[in-house]
């Protein structure tokens, strides 16, 4: 039996999946495995059909969706068991988001704000040269 619960003290990590489904039905009973494992769905994209390029399952296309949610980490190899049982699901991919939030960006000609994830700018390293002046700043 898969651990559906944590007691943890660790905070939850925001993940992407993507996901080949069997059928576009499927979509509900993906979305209710996560659930089971406090998933917090925060993001979804759109379900569409696509092709393969070679057979996968003895399938030429499925039903691709991309999701952004948030769990407990030590919930996602439980995630991985779950969704490796499911035979609709043909193929998934989850990666770790590292510190994306979320902007309102403004569509002047639509006149629609929509909201958006980035990524935080990254600081640029420190140069040997400043590190040593930083140093010796720190020194006095």
């Amino acid at each position: 039996m898969i651990e559906t619960t944590v007691n943890s003290s660790e905070k939850k990590r925001k993940y992407r999946i993507s996901v080949f489904l069997r059928q576009e039905s499927d979509f509900e009973v993906f979305l209710t495995q996560l659930k089971k494992f406090e998933a917090v769905i925060l993001e979804t994209g759109n379900i569409f059909e696509t092709k393969f390029a070679y057979p996968v399952a003895k399938q030429n296309s499925a039903y691709l969706v991309h999701l952004v949610f948030e769990v407990y980490p030590e919930q996602i190899q439980n995630i991985q068991k779950e969704l490796f049982l499911n035979q609709n699901i043909l193929r998934f991919l989850i990666t770790v988001l590292p510190g994306l939030y979320k902007v309102k960006v403004e569509n002047q000609t639509e006149n629609k704000v929509f909201d958006e994830f980035v990524m935080p700018e990254e600081k640029p390293k420190e140069t040997e040269i400043e590190k040593l002046l930083n140093e010796e700043i720190d020194k006095n």
